[in-house]
């Protein structure tokens, strides 16, 4: 299995969560962008996943603004190093890498009170439907490595730790109802996508990060 390496801080601050606006929002029930996404890279045995989850992101806006064209997570996973407040050791945390991205000048600098965390299934919805992919941590299981050929993640296995992901979809208009992710495992799944059901998600997913983005 490859090395997750993502910290899920729990001294992270929390932001507004987009459900909180006061007008009713609703939401498609169907959203998948993965065909909007370029092809996955493969971290390897390497704890960059968040890296390579906000080059993922990244890549997924600058396609949208016009410009095609992979991302390195390297220099990301580096400067989110020196400033993830971690004293060192494996993995970041999305907040870090987030940061690193704009202090790397690889996207516009936030407003810190713009960016919003997004931690239940309803949020995630609206948040895909209002802000597009979405830089996810996940705590997974061993079974993400065995993912289908068709990208169903096995139910059951343990607990290995965190990770990011792009998450890019959902479907309640399809059965099983499902949630869409492209992984930094190369090919694994459906060409780099997983999905899990709507219970593998509630158990494993931790919380996204989404903000409004521009040129």
């Amino acid at each position: 299995m490859n090395n997750p390496g993502l910290i899920l801080n729990p001294k992270r601050e929390r932001r507004l969560a987009v459900s909180l606006a006061t007008e009713e929002y609703i939401v498609p029930a169907h959203i998948d962008r993965r065909p909007e996404m370029l092809p996955p890279s493969n971290q390897g045995v390497f704890p960059h996943c968040a890296a390579y989850a906000m080059a993922g992101v990244l890549e997924y806006h600058n396609w949208k603004w016009g410009t095609y064209g992979q991302i390195d997570p390297l220099p990301i996973y580096k400067r989110a190093k020196e400033i993830d407040g971690l004293g060192g050791g494996d993995g970041t945390t999305l907040e870090a890498v987030l940061q690193a991205a704009q202090v790397l000048g690889l996207m516009h600098n936030l407003n810190p009170d713009s960016v919003r965390e997004v931690s239940s299934p309803n949020d995630v919805k609206q948040a895909l439907h209002r802000y597009g992919v979405l830089l996810a941590a996940f705590a997974v299981t061993d079974e993400w490595s065995y993912a289908q050929p068709d990208g169903w993640i096995p139910d059951g296995g343990r607990n290995v730790g965190g990770h990011a992901v792009c998450l890019v979809g959902y479907s309640t208009a399809e059965t099983p109802h499902w949630y869409g992710i492209q992984n930094s495992w190369g090919g694994q799944g459906w060409r780099g996508f997983n999905r899990l059901t709507e219970e593998q998600f509630r158990d494993q997913f931790q919380y996204a990060l989404c903000w409004q983005p521009s040129r």
